[in-house]
């Protein structure tokens, strides 16, 4: 099966050359991974010989058996994933390299529904003997091709952000070498288990954003004023250090708990959450800071349920529904510039170089809040995650979003929710258990699972003691858990006065080098500009026959990728075309010239209305 034609000194120029290639495609979309293998030094090698198909592997010599069996390694690749052939676009997700057969075979087999790839490959060796004796460099040199090297836990989460939309918008699927099976087990499950729930982020943030992505749009816009010339909360890193802190979130424990918190005295810096925030100041606790982030106009209620306070840091993102910092009566704080292409532009502005990624939810904007003013320890309350398995409330007893089930039992697949408000509609969502805080397992929700996951990854490795001092919820690894009252002492030493905190974070408006009135008017005339092309590709579309010629198609999808790839455009209309440039790309691929024209007219529609409706949010802006 195997011929011993090994790779010899002879070859010595030729396998520099193959090397040299790889390294230089790879370094398009991965830099690191090429210094690593460039300063590798192994303290062990692998052997290479040829299958009888001509296909050079690796071989280890302190193995008794090789690591491919076949003698045409990547045609049995090839019929290994034609079995769980994708139906349409997909990122395949490699864990092992081996003998460099894999990455071939799918793309050999998927082509061009392969939107980004990634692999995950613990031996750095065998990733470096492949690359010296298999030219890959037509896979490697692709931008969205990604390289996790060694094993990485923290890195695999990293380099999986960077093509994070690829894998939200389509389908990951997972392929792993046979070899490396038992020899990375543990690593490869872990790895499963961040991508998994990364990827369920990244689908969740993608639904929301094809429902929202044009208020989204419009509230940055709005916001502009306030993003450019309010502190962001960096400039107050570590201010706060060692001051013990509690962050009090808007679950159904919150309730239970208001009562023990009261009679802290003297009372802790509190950082509360919108949905807290009227239901603390009712019972009399103000919080110092409060977090929003939510684009919806629902948001705003939690803020008509109170009372102005100009002793609270409203700390926001420029995403947060516009009508909130607008009305702030106290000092205003910017939270995360956020990831548009809008935001992006905006950091360059203020000269902000890797911004920090969204927080998911706005308990993870508590929290990053409290982690950066360094304060230490952390107590949460309210922080539940998950529904009132007794009385089945979704929030504390009085929120203004709050909603209840009648019942729910330990076999259920599903709640029906019936509003507290009766403004607001009665909802069905499937239910999942989690572990619970006192034990037993609690009713949670998808999508309080995965904020669950996501809270206990920030809190890995980040040097501070969180408790979780709620009555009940979900568990939340990283945390200690204890109840109010075994932790009065903490607060001991701690008085903050309101006002003097208030007036640290009070900087108003900072001193700015540029002329904000014209940056705005300069994304009117791209507004402009997006919305004239549009309105010719419509016009050019209305004359197409259906179905259309390939080469009226292909000027048509020109027009489109001119937005796509646009810098000047793409921040303009920013998130406002997400739904429809999402079944354009990566959401769907028509089966047809005339519905993929279709698609296209709907896009350009959707420009115009976006042009409308962001041109007279920054014209508003213009008269702040």
């Amino acid at each position: 099966m195997r011929q011993s034609n090994r790779l010899n000194k002879s070859g010595g120029n030729l396998i520099s050359n193959i090397l040299q290639k790889n390294l230089g495609a790879l370094a398009v979309g991965n830099p690191d991974v090429v210094d690593c293998l460039e300063h590798l030094s192994p303290e062990r090698h692998y052997r290479v010989e040829r299958t009888a198909s001509g296909w050079p592997v690796p071989s280890d010599p302190n193995r008794a058996a090789p690591f491919v069996f076949a003698e045409n390694p990547l045609e049995e690749h090839r019929k290994r994933i034609r079995a769980q052939n994708p139906s349409g676009p997909c990122v395949p997700i490699l864990l092992g390299c081996e003998d460099g057969c894999l990455p071939v075979a799918v793309c050999l087999e998927w082509g061009d529904r392969i939107s980004a790839m990634l692999l995950i490959e613990p031996d750095i060796v065998l990733f470096h003997t492949v690359l010296t004796v298999l030219d890959l460099s037509k896979i490697l040199g692709n931008p969205s091709f990604r390289v996790v090297l060694g094993e990485d836990p923290d890195g695999i989460e990293k380099v999986a952000l960077s093509i994070l939309p690829n894998i939200a918008a389509t389908k990951a699927v997972f392929l792993q070498e046979q070899h490396l099976r038992d020899r990375y087990a543990t690593y490869f499950s872990a790895a499963r288990e961040t991508l998994t729930s990364l990827l369920a982020r990244g689908q969740a943030e993608a639904r929301f954003l094809s429902e929202w992505g044009e208020q989204i749009q419009e509230n940055i816009w709005r916001n502009t004023r306030f993003t450019l010339t309010c502190p962001d909360l960096k400039q107050f890193d570590g201010m706060l250090a060692g001051v013990p802190a509690v962050l009090v979130s808007g679950g159904p424990s919150l309730t239970k708990d208001l009562e023990q918190l009261s009679e802290l005295h003297p009372l802790p810096l509190r950082i509360a959450v919108d949905t807290a925030y009227p239901v603390l100041q009712r019972a009399g606790l103000r919080p110092d800071i409060v977090a929003t982030c939510d684009p919806t106009p629902l948001n705003r209620r939690h803020f008509d349920a109170a009372e102005p306070d100009p002793n609270c840091v409203l700390v926001f993102d420029p995403e947060t529904y516009f009508e909130i910092p607008r009305t702030w009566t106290g000092p205003r704080v910017i939270l995360s510039p956020g990831e548009s292409p809008t935001c992006a532009w905006l950091n360059s502005i203020k000269g902000i170089e890797d911004a920090p990624r969204k927080p998911l939810s706005v308990a993870h904007a508590a929290l990053e809040i409290a982690l950066a003013l360094g304060c230490d320890p952390i107590v949460l309350l309210g922080c539940d995650f998950a529904y009132n398995p007794q009385g089945g409330e979704s929030h504390v007893h009085g929120a203004v979003l709050a909603r209840r089930h009648d019942s729910v039992m330990e076999n259920q697949q599903e709640l029906d929710f019936i509003p507290c408000n009766p403004i607001d509609p009665g909802v069905s969502e499937p239910l999942v258990w989690l572990p619970g805080k006192t034990g037993g397992q609690v009713p949670s929700s998808q999508v309080l699972a995965l904020f669950v996951r996501e809270f206990a990854r920030r809190l890995r490795n980040c040097g501070r003691t969180v408790i979780n001092a709620g009555s009940h919820g979900a568990q939340i690894d990283g945390t200690e858990n204890h109840n109010l009252n075994e932790i009065k002492e903490l607060f001991g030493s701690s008085i903050v006065r309101r006002e003097r905190l208030a007036d640290r974070f009070r900087i108003e408006r900072r001193v700015v080098s540029f002329d904000i009135t014209d940056l705005l008017k300069k994304q009117l005339n791209a507004l402009d500009y997006g919305a004239s092309l549009a309105t010719e590709a419509i016009r050019q579309i209305d004359k197409l026959p259906i179905p259309p010629d390939t080469g009226s198609l292909s000027q048509i999808e020109s027009i489109f990728w001119k937005f796509h790839r646009d810098r000047a455009m793409k921040t303009a209309y920013g998130l406002s075309l997400y739904k429809a440039t999402f079944s354009l790309t990566r959401g769907h691929f028509s089966s047809s010239p005339g519905d993929r024209l279709a698609d296209l007219k709907a896009f350009f529609e959707s420009v115009l209305v976006a042009r409308e409706c962001l041109g007279k949010a920054i014209s508003e802006s213009l008269c702040d």
